[in-house]
């Protein structure tokens, strides 16, 4: 499933910060994305969100590059 990367919610994490970056931007732009990003579906009103399992680093390149709108997620 190719989830657009702003309806990706990220809550309270263990790893507080994403560190450099740059080489995984690269290798997105590259070759592509390799891994899915893990969500898990959250019941809100009026719908659910998608929230962070695993992937953080790979989502954090994703929104900093800004190139890349949408990410392959396991739901």
């Amino acid at each position: 499933m190719r989830l657009p990367i702003a309806d990706i919610v990220i809550e309270k994490r263990v790893r507080k910060r994403a560190g450099d970056l740059t080489s995984l931007k690269r290798s997105l732009v590259r070759l592509g994305q390799l891994e899915q990003v893990g969500v898990r579906l959250r019941p809100r009103k009026g719908g659910f969100d998608y929230v962070l399992v695993y992937g953080f680093r790979r989502l954090s390149a994703a929104r900093e590059d800004r190139k890349s709108t949408r990410l392959n997620s396991s739901h």
